[in-house]
């Protein structure tokens, strides 16, 4: 009866003592959750809150992570940052590429049953994607279309690891960096690159800075001659602007001037500018009648000259004087305007 007493004692505390270590009364935490097993087979899985599971016949799953081994799923957000490795794009180029990844277990029964290391499985997954991807990608398509690459490794990631249940967000090129030799030659296309667009927007400046400056000349242009002609200018007026046009062409460095006489400056024949032009000069000088004079006493081969066209002489002026000339001219023809008496 003695034994009997001790071993039923030992029982209870044997019970006891698995009760403790194996309790069935558990809480799981937010974020995380447990699988339960029922003889060995997959039962349920249990998310957060308190849980009973049934002693002897229920356990938790046990399975390992990153290394460790644990009975509890963590479903939140996880980051895998990989370490730089040396990849080969397409056009033959040695590349070192660093990279990062975020994921989440979606599905615990799937993440523990499906890879023996789900977190490990993801680091390789994304390390042989990123080989597959840059190995098929341009150099200059990888770094001018970063955002695409980056689209691409997480559809093949996500493709690969979809029986694994998790779920990849990301999957980011964080930094690339070319040989020293292939950087050094792509500076200076950036720098030819930038010479050339400041040539272009210099150049673009400078073409609509003349072509406002020829729309305000025209403008210009416009205006005077609607001023002259809304005043029904005389011809002695147009013969004082023509004089004041001619000083602005004597002054300069040249020691012959083409006089650009025009065929009918005054509005009257074209034989008849040489006459007017002297009567000008005349009126400017203080003697009104040097027209009349100079017609009067001019031979016939002069006056054939004179009704030459005047746009084929060349009339030397000295350097010194050619100025002074016409400015002379033009300001004694300002302040003595010819008389309507004449």
């Amino acid at each position: 009866m003695m034994y009997f007493v001790i071993a039923f004692a030992a029982v209870l505390v044997g019970l006891l003592l698995y009760f403790i270590v194996n309790t069935p009364i558990f809480t799981v935490q937010e974020q995380e959750a447990v699988v339960i097993e029922r003889f060995g087979k997959f039962s349920r899985v249990l998310g957060p809150g308190i849980h009973f599971m049934w002693p002897l016949i229920e356990r938790k799953r046990k399975f390992t992570k990153d290394g460790v081994e644990t009975d509890t799923v963590d479903q939140r957000e996880r980051t895998v940052d990989l370490p730089a490795q040396t990849v080969i794009t397409r056009d033959k180029v040695q590349l070192d590429v660093d990279s990062i990844a975020y994921y989440q277990i979606a599905d615990a029964e799937r993440a523990i049953y499906s890879v023996d290391d789900v977190i490990i499985a993801v680091n390789q997954l994304i390390r042989t994607v990123l080989r597959d991807v840059i190995g098929d990608t341009d150099l200059e398509q990888l770094l001018s279309g970063r955002e695409k690459i980056n689209e691409r490794l997480k559809n093949q990631v996500a493709r690969a690891s979809g029986d694994w249940g998790i779920s990849i967000r990301r999957v980011e090129l964080q930094a690339v960096t070319p040989p020293a030799s292939y950087a050094d030659a792509m500076r200076r296309v950036s720098e030819a690159e930038l010479t050339k667009r400041a040539a272009i927007t210099e150049a673009e400046g400078k073409k609509a800075a003349a072509i406002l400056e020829a729309e305000g000349d025209a403008a210009k242009i416009q205006r005077v001659y609607k001023a002259i002609h809304d005043g029904n200018p005389n011809d002695e007026l147009l013969r004082i602007k023509y004089l004041e046009a001619l000083e602005k062409i004597a002054d300069g460095k040249a020691t012959k001037v083409f006089m650009p006489f025009p065929s009918n400056p005054g509005g009257g024949r074209a034989g008849d500018f040489g006459s007017s032009l002297n009567q000008a000069i005349g009126m400017a000088a203080g003697f009104d009648a040097y027209s009349s004079a100079s017609k009067e006493t001019a031979s016939p081969a002069e006056s054939k000259e004179a009704a030459a066209p005047a746009d084929q002489t060349t009339t030397p002026i000295p350097d010194a004087d050619k100025p002074k000339t016409v400015r002379r001219v033009v300001r004694r023809v300002k302040k003595k305007p010819p008389s309507t008496s004449e």
